[in-house]
């Protein structure tokens, strides 16, 4: 292999427009990919809005069958949408979808807040046990959801799960909404941006000799587009992989 042949600028060029096409073809074979998927989002935190143990006897809490409530009340908040793109109907439902609280006692009330992108997919809540919710659909179109309200009797740390059956569709993912995965692709590609820009000072005059009148323009223009690709690929291509983004 001819050395001086590569360290050409055009080869170099081309070496990394290759490169970039081939991870565009990547991303573009990733994002046709038909499939089904549900996620889902939680406050694993609940806010409190009764605390029996400092509540006055002027106050009583009755819940809808007018039995007192003496017990700690808690209030949690999520949202449930499709991160696949293919609608997912009611009859692709083996087993329904449901809501569970294990570490709840009983819940008091709940409702779905709003529904995402339109009313036409008609999403419910239906109780089916003294912890549980069973959820169902008109339409489940992708990058479509709802977010819900729980009011229940129990513990702080409330345990959710999401289970059920759809076809075509193993698991559900939670998604954390505080996730900082995007800062560190900040950090990780102005890192590596960096390090080219400084051993490009050995890089480039041993490719274009050191007293080339090209040598300077050549490093600017090439540092400048392996910056922009490497800002690319873990600002864009890398996240649409790994990562999961709330739509709503």
């Amino acid at each position: 292999m001819d050395t001086n042949e590569f360290k050409k600028p055009i080869n170099l060029i081309s070496l990394f427009l290759a490169i970039l096409g081939i991870l565009v073809g990547i991303y573009f074979y990733h994002s046709s990919k038909q499939y089904r998927d549900i996620c889902y989002q939680v406050d694993h935190i609940a806010s409190k809005i009764y605390d029996s143990k400092n509540t006055t006897s002027n106050l009583h809490l009755i819940d809808k069958d007018s039995l007192p409530i003496i017990e700690d009340v808690y209030y949690i908040r999520g949202k449930i949408w499709n991160s696949g793109n293919l609608s997912i109907p009611s009859s692709d439902v083996r087993v329904p979808l449901k809501i569970e609280l294990k570490s709840c006692k009983r819940i008091l009330d709940f409702k779905i807040e709003k529904q995402y992108e339109d009313s036409t997919q008609c999403f419910q809540l239906k109780e089916i046990g003294s912890n549980a919710l069973e959820i169902n659909w008109r339409y489940f179109d992708p990058n479509n959801g709802f977010s819900y309200q729980i009011i229940y009797l129990g513990e702080e740390n409330v345990d959710f799960s999401l289970k059920g059956k759809i076809l075509n569709i193993s698991n559900f993912k939670e998604i954390d909404p505080n996730s900082k995965h995007s800062l560190w692709y900040t950090i990780i590609s102005l890192i590596l941006v960096f390090l080219f820009g400084f051993f490009s000072d050995n890089i480039f005059p041993s490719i274009f000799g050191a007293k080339s009148k090209l040598h300077l323009i050549w490093r600017v223009v090439l540092v400048a587009v392996i910056g922009i690709l490497i800002s690319i690929v873990f600002q864009y291509f890398i996240p649409k992989f790994s990562q999961i983004t709330i739509p709503f």
